[in-house]
């Protein structure tokens, strides 16, 4: 059911937008919407070249959702849309039906040049680590809710993986969304944690679907593994690995405060703008020197004896990742064992305990967009 106070909030805006015209008229007007759109547009969210995310209201069931609209006013607009929009509108599509959506936001509905999504009204990765770093929470106690954190991203990983994605290919604390994180601490320390991935619309689908050319690059500074920069197309699950691994050495070094610089400006002094590479050994030993001194000296301080070994390999596990030769870089099924296995382990030492929510199967029917493996858009009237 909704939230009184975010019902009210929506309202308000769309009372405000409308005041002049009869109660009727504005009903009218938003059962067409609804119908139309599948969700009542209350209030824009973002606005990209693209496409336009609005918060949205849906009726049938009562539920806010985020809305999202293809722009199609420029001529190469139709290419963009089978690239980048067809491809999230399938892969969300995949998720809901064939395995679980437990770690991955959900799809709600699809009409014509848009599509419905679960809202998720909480910070995303980046914005809860500046505030839960001011947190009483002790560093061992913090570790154990990063390793749970990186738990569940894998297992959203793993879930794109079990419904035909190669990769989800731009990961990062922005499209780690942290939907419930709650802290009680009598009559025990009781910690719940559950996050989901967003944004599915640079995946590399495994049905042979080319969207990507030869040679295109693809990701976000820093977090995008160096293959992606060269050839998005060739990319694998490794580069969901070097991205995880980024995401980790982000949190240690964030929480730990070791290195105060963003990632872009760090980025930056190994990028070669004259030919717009980037010198990725020379920033490997950099974030190699960083986890690999400064971190373990901080920490010495702070971390009882039982949690060095652990921190030990918390750190090989995220160098091996940050390898800029995907060949030496660890695949995703070991990265994720080796993580599941420290966060046993942590869980073990520390004397708090952590919930997180199990990983349901999807009963829903076929989509009846998607029909033999084909996805059928309609833009401006017609089949694409």
């Amino acid at each position: 059911m909704f939230d009184m106070q975010q019902i009210q909030h929506i309202f308000e805006i769309a009372l405000a937008s409308y005041h002049q015209r009869p109660l009727w008229v504005l009903a009218t007007m938003f059962c067409l919407i609804h119908l139309w759109c599948g969700c009542i547009p209350v209030w824009r969210m973002k606005k990209a070249l693209q496409s336009s995310v609005w918060l949205a209201l849906s009726l049938v069931p009562p539920r806010i959702a985020v809305w999202k609209r293809v722009n199609l006013r420029r001529s190469d607009s139709r290419e963009m849309l089978k690239r980048f929009q067809e491809r999230e509108i399938r892969c969300l599509i995949r998720i809901k039906e064939t395995r679980r959506n437990t770690f991955v936001v959900t799809l709600l509905g699809t009409r014509r040049k848009s599509y419905s999504m679960e809202f998720i009204p909480h910070q995303n990765l980046g914005q809860w680590l500046v505030d839960f770093s001011r947190s009483n929470l002790s560093w061992d106690e913090a570790l154990a809710v990063f390793l749970c954190i990186a738990n569940q991203i894998c297992k959203g990983l793993q879930a794109l993986y079990d419904c035909g994605i190669d990769a989800n290919r731009d990961l990062k604390p922005g499209n780690v969304m942290v939907v419930r994180l709650k802290l009680s601490l009598k009559p025990k320390v009781h910690i719940k944690v559950h996050i989901k991935l967003i944004d599915m619309g640079t995946v590399k689908m495994s049905d042979g679907t080319l969207y990507t050319g030869d040679g295109t690059g693809m990701g976000t500074i820093f977090y995008g593994a160096p293959e992606c920069w060269t050839d998005a197309k060739a990319v694998d699950s490794r580069a969901d690995v070097f991205s995880l691994a980024a995401i980790l050495w982000r949190v240690l070094t964030y929480f730990a405060r070791v290195e105060q610089r963003y990632e872009r400006e760090i980025f930056y002094e190994y990028w070669e703008h004259g030919n717009q590479t980037c010198r990725f050994d020379e920033l490997w030993e950099h974030l190699k020197a960083t986890l690999g001194t400064a971190l373990p000296l901080y920490l010495s301080s702070r971390s009882n004896g039982n949690m060095s070994g652990i921190i030990a390999r918390l750190q090989n596990i995220v160098i091996r990742g940050l390898n800029p030769d995907p060949a030496q870089r660890p695949s995703f099924n070991e990265f994720h064992k080796e993580l599941r296995s420290l966060y046993e382990e942590i869980r073990q030492e520390t004397n708090f305990q952590i919930s997180e929510p199990q990983e349901r199967v999807s009963r829903s029917r076929p989509h009846p967009i998607l029909q033999d493996g084909t996805l059928t858009l309609q833009i401006d009237g017609r089949d694409e």
